[in-house]
């Protein structure tokens, strides 16, 4: 137990690190793989022990049983968190132009594997012949049979190997067999000291057995559960969160395995096509549960979407068409987030994006968004960022605006309280969408199983959209809502700094498309406004202003942070920090600097998570 001990303190120490990221899904995997070790090295011991009860030989297979679990368990879920997907959609997208049939419009993506596990029948056959009739091997055989009946199970149950789990092997079963073997080699030295042999010719066969067939049993599982807890949220029939008492966790997990739902396969397509998240939210992303970075990523294609539509300003030749275009996009974009939470069908909300000339193949974010978030978070705050992508339309092309001499008339931004209002539309309704989403997915709903988002019905009030947000909630309201309304209007504060910051960012590059974004009135003259628009750069003392809005908002971030689900609160922080890198770079640079990169970024999440 010398080394056994000292690998479990270290895994220990491994799951104490992830835990302030680690969801209910994520530690209800965990249990049910270590649970499968260590019936593994009991079902083992109990084959190959005598009669007499052995202590240290039965503590020696549940240490090394429970690390080899927890050793794979943990690889899964930290490679797992770089993957949006844990399984591979049978799904083969069609070219726009191919004769073969579009795929059918739901899958089984739970597909059971007989023959797989009849072959491991076969095996189980053969390890039986070994631990019975071939001297020496009975080690080897007592592991086959002690494995493969649950590889088996998981077969019929619908696991298998995607290239996550191919990655997690490839990682861990090295690994395992360096630890196995130092084990073994250590264990051997002690009995050739105390006079006994027991060196049998299977031992290093049985050794590298029991390593492969753990891994691969441990793996199956995770898959399993991993493959389960994702069907929850794309499954409209089912909760998405699962209820918070671990034996009706596992029940609905089991009840999905036995009677696996049909998935929208136009669902799976928009998933593997989906862009992955902006630099400054892709690590901090990958310190929250998958589940709610789908949903994540679900809004945040919607968002970049519709925002192309609204900033991407036309060439002067067709600006007025297009222009008309646009604002009839915006229109519809509008009108097909009613059809999602009002539970349109899907040729309707499909008729609307094509009324608003919105090309099929641009599509697939809208119909994620109204397949996956209505039932997670209220419709309001994407109402609001709509209302404010309007301010964009107001754009004109460089050549068009150089030549009007009201200009103020086509500046979106005039001055800093215009900017706070657009940014309190886009920032600070992301940053309530997230709180919404991570509440929906992260906390028991036992009154609304189906839809979490029916919790926040109280938030119609705290969008601008609908009304201006009340100073003060009437009395009788419940405490769990006054502070999940008080958190929203800190996370507001916390999103308007981001994108405050982001704004002073990408200022020059804006202002060179035609895009201004700083207030009219920080320009001094006419003259800076010509530089700027024409790709020369904008003026520092521009800057200033937006980026002490930024710092102002960022005092807010921790409070906003603090009543967050535990799970999601490191990597509020990360977010926060990646994103006022930017900021500290055009301090210290007083406007003149270059973007920064990627590791500056990552730095920064890390220092996040970890400090």
């Amino acid at each position: 137990m010398r080394l056994e001990l000292p690998t479990a303190a270290l895994l220990c120490c491994i799951v104490g690190l992830l835990r302030p990221s680690m969801d209910r899904r994520e530690g209800v995997a965990l249990a049910l793989a270590t649970t499968l070790g260590l019936l593994i090295s009991v079902l083992e011991y109990c084959l190959t022990t005598s009669a007499h009860f052995d202590r240290p030989a039965l503590m020696r297979a549940l240490f090394g049983g429970g690390a080899r679990a927890l050793t794979v368990a943990l690889v899964h879920i930290v490679v797992g968190r770089t993957f949006l997907l844990p399984f591979a959609p049978n799904v083969v997208p069609r070219p726009p132009r191919s004769k073969l049939p579009p795929p059918p419009p739901k899958v089984d993506t739970l597909v059971r594997h007989p023959g797989a596990a009849a072959a491991c029948l076969v095996v189980l056959a053969g390890g039986t012949h070994l631990f019975v009739g071939v001297p020496g091997y009975a080690s080897l055989g007592a592991v086959v049979m002690a494995v493969t009946p649950f590889l088996a199970a998981l077969l019929l149950a619908g696991a298998r190997v995607a290239k996550l789990d191919a990655i997690v092997l490839a990682v861990t079963i090295p690994i395992l067999f360096v630890s196995s073997t130092l084990a073994r080699d250590g264990q051997l030295m002690e009995w050739t000291m105390a006079g006994v042999n027991k060196q049998l010719p299977g031992l290093q066969a049985d050794t590298i057995a029991r390593d492969v067939l753990s891994a691969l049993a441990t793996t199956f599982l995770l898959h399993l559960v991993a493959h389960v807890h994702v069907l929850l949220l794309l499954s409209p029939s089912l909760p998405p969160t699962p209820p918070a008492n671990l034996v009706g966790h596992i029940t609905l997990l089991a009840r999905v395995v036995a009677i696996p739902p049909m998935t929208d396969t136009r669902v799976l397509l928009a998933l593997r096509e989906a862009p992955p998240l902006p630099p400054p939210l892709r690590l901090a992303a990958l310190a929250v549960p998958r589940e709610l970075r789908i949903a994540l990523t679900a809004v945040y294609w919607w968002y970049a979407t519709t925002a192309a539509f609204a900033r991407d300003i036309p060439a002067i030749d067709d600006y007025e068409t297009m222009h008309r275009a646009r604002v009839g996009t915006s229109f519809f974009i509008r009108y097909h987030l009613i059809g999602c939470w009002d539970q349109w069908t899907a040729l309707d909300k499909a008729n609307l994006l094509h009324q608003g000339s919105v090309d099929p193949a641009q599509q697939a974010p809208y119909y994620l968004l109204g397949a996956i978030v209505p039932r997670l978070a209220p419709a309001w705050p994407f109402f609001e960022i709509v209302n404010g992508l309007k301010e964009d339309l107001r754009f004109l092309p460089v050549p068009l605006l150089t030549q009007r001499d009201d200009l103020k008339k086509h500046m979106s931004i005039d001055t800093p309280s215009h900017l706070e209002k657009y940014v309190s539309a886009i920032g600070g309704a992301s940053a309530a969408i997230a709180c919404y989403l991570a509440w929906s997915l992260l906390e028991d709903h036992s009154s609304s199983p189906l839809t979490p988002a029916a919790a926040h019905s109280w938030s119609k009030a705290e969008h601008p959209f609908t009304g201006l947000p009340i100073p003060e909630w009437p009395a009788g309201m419940p405490v769990r809502t006054l502070l999940r309304a008080d958190t929203i209007r800190k996370a507001r504060i916390m999103g308007r700094g981001m994108l405050l910051v982001s704004i002073a960012a990408s200022a020059s590059a804006d202002c060179a498309r035609g895009r201004v974004y700083l207030p009219l009135s920080t320009f001094k003259g006419a003259d800076e406004l010509a530089d700027a628009l024409h790709g020369r750069g904008v003026p520092w003392h521009t800057l200033v202003p937006v980026l002490r809005m930024a710092e102002s908002a960022r005092e807010e971030a921790e409070n906003s942070i603090k009543s967050l689900p535990k799970p999601v609160r490191a990597a509020a922080r990360a977010a926060v920090a990646a994103t006022y890198v930017p900021a500290c770079c055009l301090w210290n640079g007083a406007g003149e600097t270059d973007k920064p990169c990627t590791c500056s970024l990552n730095r920064a999440a890390l220092r996040a998570i970890w400090g």
